[in-house]
């Protein structure tokens, strides 16, 4: 089941106990309770802006469940982003290449959904960092 950060943090701030938070998310209370604490170390409470998302939540929060930490094969951010920039490339055919390439060097590859959730967190940091646009991944 996926942890809703975001949502755990606002209804916090909207002065709601844990166990509410939990009926309402479907997350536990001992989780509720680990990221409320991990928002207040790291200083983070609501409002958020549109691009706050639980994403970018949890890979701040939890930096050691990136999937560096678990002994995957990291994807050649450079290379993707100029991938993606060319027309009619997926994310889901730089992924299928991404996985050619840990076959052939015999690494752990990540599957499709952490790999997006890396390559959209990327890019959004890209667009932060250079404070102009990049195309959407498609």
């Amino acid at each position: 089941m996926a942890i809703h950060y975001r949502q755990i943090l606002e209804l916090r701030a909207q002065e709601l106990v844990q166990r509410d938070i939990a009926a309402i998310t479907g997350n536990s209370r001992p989780k509720i309770s680990e990221v409320i604490k991990q928002a207040e170390l790291h200083q983070i409470s609501p409002p958020f802006t549109d691009d706050v998302d639980d994403i970018w939540l949890e890979s701040l929060l939890f930096p050691q469940k990136q999937p560096i930490a678990k002994g995957r094969q990291m994807p050649d951010f450079d290379k993707i982003h100029e991938e993606l920039a060319k027309p009619n490339v997926t994310l889901s055919l730089v992924h299928y290449e991404y996985e050619q390439e840990c076959r052939k060097n015999g690494t752990i590859r990540m599957r499709i959904e952490p790999f997006a959730s890396i390559i959209v967190l990327m890019r959004r940091n890209i667009r932060q960092l250079c404070g102009f646009g990049v195309s959407r991944v498609k």
